[in-house]
């Protein structure tokens, strides 16, 4: 039992590295903007597109590599194959000469990256026992926000004052390289399955359509692009809200969500890890407690520590996303279509969320001012909430369907 709770813990933190690895390349354009801006003469529009153009390929390869790779049955190989490609492509961004090629290699990039995200959470999944998968979905999100979100900015930074923005991309791909060595040795081969396509007949979903017949994939689909489209909306222009209307210095609004930041990173591990005990729903909830950061910028005028405590509140809240996104579209379906199920919900919210949701909240503080993107994030991260109470539990321990798993040898 001790080997299987290592082998789970293992693959856990190597997909959470992984993750961190992914998440770091992918938010390298924005900590680097100032250098390449300066360098090819762009314009902040060409820089904002350029970085969440990243979310529209990311979005349709999410679901596409998934399905192949739960049709093949082979969710090793093609996260093997992914990460290699995410880590060679992450150095095309270092070769751009100008926007046209920055844009198509951000492209590019999130075609690479999106499937390694999806088949390292369906790797965590279906290795782990049944009451275990949001404790070590937990570790994996946590390494991965230390890594893409506490360390990045030091380190990309860093690189680029010591060999320039162009070489710190040449140089974000080369981890990748060892971590697909690394999984190349500890990672195992899904278990046997049967080689003919899932039939209709069987009762289990097959296609997209399929898919989207199990009750809780719709709900899924309409709460998650939501509640990634508040976080994207909150990344761009709660910044901005804070030293331009509240009048706060970059080193207070900094701190302030510095201190977002460091309770989103707690969430990521407790919010899944809680969620084997008490529940996925109730969990996936406490997601519309996100509102907390936008209404605290709005309504406190007290001191900062209390605005701080907003931040850290909603901070713990946006974990609970990562149930609603991994652990419950996983638990509805068949698990040799896991992978396809987060790949869709992921995909939807990417594109939907990701993309669109700071392109409209953009226009709508062109037109109404800087309180219109955080009205929309308290009206999306509200609706979400109420989609959220429609879902049916699907934690293990809750729903009395407990089984434990044995790996099969590595090969």
């Amino acid at each position: 039992m001790r080997r299987i709770a290592r082998y789970q813990t293992g693959l856990a933190l190597l997909c959470g590295v992984i993750g961190g690895l992914v998440a770091l390349d992918r938010s390298a354009i924005g900590f680097l903007g100032p250098y390449i801006v300066a360098d090819l003469k762009l314009s902040n529009a060409q820089l904002g597109l350029a970085a969440s153009a990243v979310s529209l390929t990311w979005g349709l390869a999410s679901y596409v590599v998934a399905r192949l790779a739960d049709g093949a049955g082979r969710t090793k190989a093609w996260l093997l194959a992914a990460v290699i490609a995410f880590s060679m492509v992450s150095a095309a961004t270092g070769l751009a000469v100008g926007f046209v090629t920055l844009l198509v290699a951000r492209l590019v990039l999130g075609a690479a990256e999106g499937p390694v995200v999806v088949l390292t959470l369906a790797s965590t999944i279906r290795a782990s026992d049944d009451d275990r998968r949001g404790l070590n979905l937990g570790v994996n999100g946590f390494v991965t926000f230390l890594i893409g979100g506490a360390l990045a900015p030091m380190l990309l930074v860093a690189l680029a004052t010591a060999v320039g923005w162009r070489g710190a991309f040449f140089l974000t791909g080369v981890p990748g390289l060892f971590a697909a060595l690394a999984g190349a040795l500890w990672l195992r081969p899904d278990r046997p399955r049967p080689s003919a396509a899932l039939s209709p007949a069987s009762g289990l979903p097959l296609g997209l359509s399929d898919l989207l017949r199990t009750r809780n994939l719709p709900l899924c689909l309409a709460a998650a692009p939501l509640l990634v489209g508040s976080g994207g909306i909150a990344g761009v222009f709660i910044p901005l809200y804070l030293v331009n209307v509240r009048h706060f210095s970059p080193a207070v609004m900094g701190q302030l969500m510095g201190t977002m930041g460091a309770a989103l990173t707690v969430s990521m591990f407790a919010a899944p890890a809680l969620s084997d005990r008490f529940g996925r729903k109730p969990i996936a909830v406490l997601a519309s407690l996100t509102a907390l950061i936008p209404l605290g910028c709005l309504l406190w005028t007290g001191p900062v520590i209390g605005l701080a405590a907003f931040f850290a509140a909603g901070g713990l809240a946006i974990g609970a996303l990562a149930v609603l996104m991994s652990s419950i579209p996983s638990d509805s379906v068949d698990p040799r279509i896991q992978a396809s199920a987060i790949g869709l919900v992921s995909g939807a919210a990417e594109i939907l969320g990701g993309f669109g949701a700071p392109v409209l909240a953009g226009l709508a503080a062109d037109r109404w001012g800087l309180s219109a993107p955080l009205i929309m994030i308290i009206v999306c991260t509200g609706v979400a909430g109420v989609i959220v109470l429609g879902l049916k539990e699907t934690a293990p321990r809750r729903t009395g369907r407990l089984t434990r798993l044995e790996p099969v040898p590595n090969t």
